[in-house]
Formats: structure tokens, C-alpha cells, sequence
């Protein structure tokens, strides 16, 4: 079995273990749209929403156009979720059981094609193998983008886009080919499409493009426009205008999105102490992703080669900082606004020297670290299994495994994850043998 495909699987079947079968405030709304597209062709939610949701949350996050109810949020994921939730309605109507798959086959199959990407990017920096799987799996399950490969949320699929934009970019200034720089401004576009505010990364990247071919960033820009005129359309179908985003129309417009261009505002000392807790908080940006900042270290490293890059990381990475001081706050899983910064950030950490034995113990220790803190993580926050007895939530048990001992009865907390552990040591055994001997200096 090559690397590419263990990574793939290895990665695939820990969010098949972790993803939710329930909707909450945000995947709802979400959720209730590809719903109303496939049972009714309709892009209206109201006879989805509050039978959706789980009767542990209450439908909060949706717009309100002509008297009717819509998704509230960027649309790309919901119709992503459109063929997966079509195929398996015809084995379920269990919202649960397409809740799962719907989940899995969207932003499971999402970020792990990011971490495959991370480790085919590697190839443009290093020959040595165990490097590119090391980082891959760290993105996928030593960083915050885990917990958000389980649920229905938007950021995998912004951070897939995204990345492959800025990859596609990379690859074009490498070896040309106009076709790459159609591509990007594609996956810039449906970038926008998941996350209205990856407009922050669309505008970097189009800068980028124009410091690599200023005859040919044409190219790149146009594509984007067609992409982006789909998601106008959509805004047109639902809302009458193409310009017109959901949030105008949101039931917490005047809550989040009133003051300044849909909440976001000048920054001031409040905001900024904000953005310290969102990232240096236990559970903060840090915490849930320490290989941040050995990025951040490794950076003017990076930088002597590929010093417009380097810029552009760095642009990107203040814009969505900007972004989460004034909008983001604690309120599912980390500092969930920067998933979309995560995988940009790997790539600087191929510069490192991982022949050093002090380079390599680091990314040991890290990887360790990162992937006990997100497999906890992603056993504790939005839990939803239930002691019958208690009537309360139980942490430890958020997955298949612990859900099936507690539907018998059975409560093992966090000894639930031995299974997924057991995997791990299985088909890495070879290369953890091999990571862990120690390298004479």
C-alpha cells in the first residue's frame, strides 16, 4: 500500500469514527438545505429546519426572505452535500443516517483531500517521503481541522479550495501552463462560495498571481468571475439580487452583522485582546494547532527561497487574523474562522531540517501533543451521547465505538478510542519504528 493511500485511509476512517449523527445551530441550516433541494427542489428550508435539527439545539441560524426561511449561510457545502444526500435516500429516510454520510462524504472526504494535497505540495520541496506523510497526518489529525472533518460545518471545503488554489498558483509559476491558473481562480471562487470571507484569501491570491504574470493574471481573475457568477446566481434565486448576501436577511443579523460591511469593523483594543484569547486560549488556535507555531518559526527560513510566497502566507494569514478578532468567538470547536489558515501554514515547516535529531524529536513531540489534544477534542466538544440514567451528555464516548458500548449500557469514556489507536499502530507500525530510532548526530 503506497503512502498516498494510507494517508487517505488512515485519515478517512478517523473522521468515519468521530462525525456527528446529529445537526446542531450551524450544520442545520445547512443540512436543511440540501435537503430542500433534493425532496423538493427548492432552495426554501422550512419544512426541514426544525425537524432536522437535534432536540439538544434550537434552530437560530437561518434568513428570513418574503416570509420564508433560508439557509443562512454561504451555500457551496450545501450543494455538495446534494448527491451524497440523493444516493443514500434511496437505502434511508433516518436524518441521522444521512446526517452521518452526508457529513463524512463532504467534509471528512474534504479535509482529507487537503492533507493528500499538503503531501503531493511536499514533493516540490523534499524527495524524503516520511516528511510529506508526517505532515499530512499532522494537518489531519494533530490539527484543529479534525474536529471540522467531522461535522457539516463550511470550513473544510474553504480550506480545500483555498489551498488548491494557492497550490495550482505555485505549480503554474514552477512549470506554466495557462490551464493552472483557470483552475485557481476556479477553486478561489468556490473558496468564496463556502466562506464569504475567503474573499480575504481570493484577493491575496489574485495579488499573488499578478506578481508571478502580470500579462497572464487576466486569466486567473476571469476564472473567478464565472466561478463567483454562480454563487450570484444562487443569491439572486433566493434573494432577488445577486449582491445580496444571506446574512442581510439572517434571524441574528442585528445580533452579529449590523454594525459595519456585515459586522466586520475596525479593529480597537477590545478586539484585539480578542483575537488574543482566540489564540492563545486553552482550546485557542495554538493549543489545537501547535504546528502553527513552528510555522511561524520556520518562516525566514522559508523565506530565502521562496520569499513571495512567504508574502503571501503572511498576507493571508493577517487578513484572517483581522477577520477573527472582530467576528470570531468561542463557539464549536478552537478558533474555527482560521481552519482556512491551517494547511497554508504547513507548507513553510518543509524547510525545516528534519535530519537534525532536534528537528525530528521537536515534530514527535508536536504530533503527539497536537493529535491527543484534537482526538480528545473531537471526543468533548458538541457531544450528544447521552447517559440514559443521568440524562446528561457524556464526553468520551463521541464516536462509533463508545456510542455502541453506551447503547448497551456500557461506559468507557475515553478508552473508546482504543480502537482507532489499535489502527493507527497497525498501519504505521513500519514507520513509527522508523521515526522513533534514534538518529546518531
Amino acid at each position: 500500500m503506497d503512502k498516498g493511500t494510507k494517508i487517505f485511509l488512515t485519515l478517512f476512517l478517523t473522521y468515519a469514527f468521530f462525525t456527528n449523527t446529529y445537526l446542531t445551530t450551524n450544520d442545520a441550516s445547512r443540512f436543511s438545505l440540501t435537503a430542500a433541494i433534493v425532496e423538493e427542489h427548492s432552495l426554501v428550508i422550512d419544512s426541514y429546519l426544525d425537524t432536522v435539527i437535534s432536540k439538544w439545539w434550537f434552530a437560530k441560524d437561518y434568513a428570513v426572505f418574503d416570509g420564508r426561511r433560508y439557509s443562512d449561510k454561504a451555500p457551496l457545502g450545501s450543494f455538495l452535500g446534494v448527491p451524497v444526500y440523493w444516493a443514500f435516500s434511496f437505502f434511508t429516510s433516518d436524518p441521522a443516517v444521512l446526517t452521518y454520510f452526508v457529513s463524512l462524504f463532504t467534509a471528512g472526504l474534504a479535509t482529507a483531500a487537503t492533507a493528500l494535497l499538503i503531501y503531493r505540495f511536499g514533493a516540490e520541496f523534499t524527495e524524503n517521503h516520511s516528511v510529506r506523510t508526517g505532515l499530512a497526518l499532522a494537518y489531519g489529525i494533530a490539527s484543529m481541522p479534525l474536529f471540522y472533518g467531522t461535522v457539516f460545518f463550511s470550513h473544510a471545503f474553504t480550506a480545500l479550495f483555498g489551498f488548491t488554489s494557492f497550490y495550482l498558483l505555485f505549480m503554474y509559476r514552477r512549470r506554466g501552463g495557462e490551464k493552472k491558473l483557470v483552475f485557481a481562480g476556479v477553486s478561489s471562487a468556490l473558496a468564496v462560495a463556502s466562506d464569504y470571507y475567503a474573499g480575504l484569501i481570493a484577493v491575496i491570491l489574485f495579488l499573488y498571481a499578478l506578481e508571478i504574470s502580470r500579462k497572464k493574471a487576466y486569466v486567473f481573475l476571469l476564472a473567478f468571475l464565472g466561478g463567483i457568477s454562480l454563487l450570484l446566481t444562487y443569491h439572486w434565486a433566493a434573494f432577488e439580487s445577486p449582491f445580496a448576501l444571506p446574512y442581510l436577511y439572517s434571524n441574528l443579523f442585528s445580533k452579529f452583522h449590523s454594525e459595519g460591511f456585515y459586522g466586520v469593523r475596525f479593529l480597537d483594543w477590545k478586539k484585539f485582546s480578542n483575537l488574543l484569547s482566540q489564540l492563545f486560549s486553552v482550546w485557542g488556535f495554538f493549543f489545537t494547532t501547535p504546528f502553527a507555531l513552528l510555522s511561524f518559526a520556520a518562516l525566514p527560513r522559508f523565506s530565502k527561497t521562496y520569499r513571495l510566497e512567504t508574502l503571501t502566507i503572511i498576507a493571508i494569514t493577517s487578513g484572517l487574523f483581522y477577520f477573527t478578532a472582530v467576528m470570531g468567538f468561542f463557539d464549536a470547536y478552537s478558533t474555527r474562522h482560521l481552519v482556512l489558515l491551517v494547511p497554508f501554514l504547513f507548507i513553510p515547516l518543509y524547510s525545516l531540517n528534519f535530519e537534525r535529531p532536534a528537528v525530528k524529536k521537536l515534530f514527535v513531540f508536536l504530533f503527539i501533543v497536537g493529535a491527543g489534544i484534537n482526538l480528545a477534542g473531537a471526543d468533548i466538544f458538541l457531544p450528544e451521547i447521552t447517559d440514559p440514567a443521568l440524562k446528561t451528555t457524556m464526553s468520551g464516548n463521541h464516536n462509533l465505538f463508545g456510542q455502541f458500548l453506551m447503547n448497551h449500557g456500557v461506559n468507557i469514556h475515553f478508552l473508546s478510542l482504543l480502537p482507532l489507536l489499535a489502527f493507527y499502530l497497525i498501519i504505521w507500525r513500519h514507520e513509527i519504528l522508523k521515526w522513533t530510532k534514534p538518529v546518531s548526530s
